[in-house]
């Protein structure tokens, strides 16, 4: 195997495990929100919601207007959730098969990425909602918690690099 191929390998490979952790968090955000109790992700998926809030200071009356505006979503989002998971999980397998199919994995990776696209616009659509119930200081802290998972992910990628080059 030539280090082009095994740069590709471990390219790949990142990029799945990056799809599969943000379509962790979205499942994790949106599954207690939606259906409390439900299934196995529920009260975990509850305890982010309550987090988020608690990091924004949302009051009673905006948690509940949040949840509705979800709620009202609901069908949407656990679509959009599923075919991630599903998308992700099919990249997966291609990824995982011997022999691979160069193919057959770039094919799928373009519908992974089809799908993050739609699931993006869906948060856009849904945060364009909630947006308003915010206060421009819980707007401003919304942000900075964003630019933080942002730096995160940064910092991920740091590790990652010390780590092939032998740095750590």
């Amino acid at each position: 195997m030539s280090i082009q191929q095994v740069r590709r390998s471990i390219l790949i490979a990142a990029a799945v495990l990056a799809v599969a952790g943000m379509g962790l968090f979205a499942g994790r955000i949106f599954g207690g929100q939606l259906a409390p109790g439900a299934g196995h992700g529920g009260p975990r998926a509850q305890r982010m919601f309550e987090h988020l809030a608690d990091k924004l200071e949302l009051t009673d009356a905006q948690k509940a207007q949040v949840r509705g505006i979800l709620k009202a979503h609901a069908d949407e989002i656990l679509a959009q959730v599923q075919a991630g998971m599903d998308a992700r999980r099919a990249l997966h397998e291609a990824v995982m098969a011997q022999p691979p199919d160069e193919n057959v994995i770039r094919s799928l990776a373009a519908k992974v990425g089809e799908v993050h696209g739609n699931g993006a616009m869906m948060i856009v659509k849904v945060r364009s909602e909630i947006w308003p119930i915010l206060t421009p200081e819980q707007q401003q802290k919304f942000v900075a918690l964003h630019e933080r998972m942002g730096r995160r992910g940064t910092d991920g990628l740091q590790s990652l690099a010390a780590f092939l080059r032998g740095e750590s």
